[in-house]
């Protein structure tokens, strides 16, 4: 593993505790609050670390070389055309009523078909390329 993306994971693992930490926090906070207000504020709390995280993410993008950068770029391009793809897919399967799904099961199944297309391409690319 290269010094970058060690330094990434690194400086991921404080963000990464805090996001886990609100968002089970709002979870158990959640039936008791008392307006839409409070509860919107929970629903977005665990945002900040994340939009952290990703912060970090770019540095490490502008830190590492052009075979690594190359890798993270598939990945997300793959993991985007699958979700939109997937996302389409499970729109009309539910339009067709081939599908009888709630809006959290598809968004979950939607997060869940995008996190592993990313995961599935980043290391498939770092097997291939790995020297």
């Amino acid at each position: 593993m290269r010094t970058p993306l060690k330094r990434y994971y690194l400086k991921s693992i404080l963000p990464g505790l805090l996001y886990i930490g609100l968002t089970i926090g709002a979870y158990l906070l959640e039936p008791s609050a008392p307006s839409q207000a409070v509860k919107t504020v929970l629903a977005v709390l665990p945002l900040p670390p994340l939009v952290w995280i990703f912060w970090l993410y770019f540095r490490y993008l502008g830190e590492c070389d052009e075979l690594e950068r190359k890798i993270e770029m598939d990945a997300m391009a793959v993991s985007s055309m699958t979700g939109l793809l997937a996302g389409y897919t499970l729109l009309l399967l539910y339009d067709f009523q081939v599908l009888d799904v709630n809006t959290r099961e598809m968004l979950s199944l939607l997060v869940l078909i995008i996190g592993l297309a990313y995961i599935i391409t980043r290391y498939i690319g770092i097997w291939r390329f790995r020297v």
